[in-house]
């Protein structure tokens, strides 16, 4: 039992340093994003600085591979990261996904129906 112990405690101390060498690499900001979710997409890798409110990584184009760069510090501004230059202008369906859009667009189209 000792043992497993052991195993579980340099596995835990392994994840950290992993983690925190993560949370050390640069963050990709795209133009006019000041200010967003801090997320890493799991699929390919990349850091970034995308809209609140991104479900889409906008480098792989995967839905739902987004998480979080550090859990305690979710929105973040780019000024407090250590970013790379801006990589392009985002659109909106570079960083939504079709479902999310689809909603957006149910919500307007109920705001206009009723105003």
């Amino acid at each position: 039992m000792g043992l497993q112990l052991y195993k579980r405690r340099l596995w835990s101390e392994e994840v950290k340093v992993v983690n925190d060498k993560m949370t050390n690499m640069k963050t990709r900001t795209y133009e006019g994003v000041q200010h967003g979710d801090w997320v890493r997409c799991v699929l390919c890798g990349a850091q970034m600085l995308l809209p609140c409110g991104a479900d889409k990584c906008p480098e792989c184009g995967e839905n739902g591979t987004l998480r979080w760069v550090d859990e305690e510090k979710q929105e973040m501004d780019a000024k407090d990261l250590d970013c790379l230059g801006y990589v392009r202008e985002l659109r909106i369906g570079d960083y939504l996904s079709p479902t999310t859009l689809e909603e957006i667009a149910e919500e307007i189209k109920k705001k206009v129906n009723r105003g």
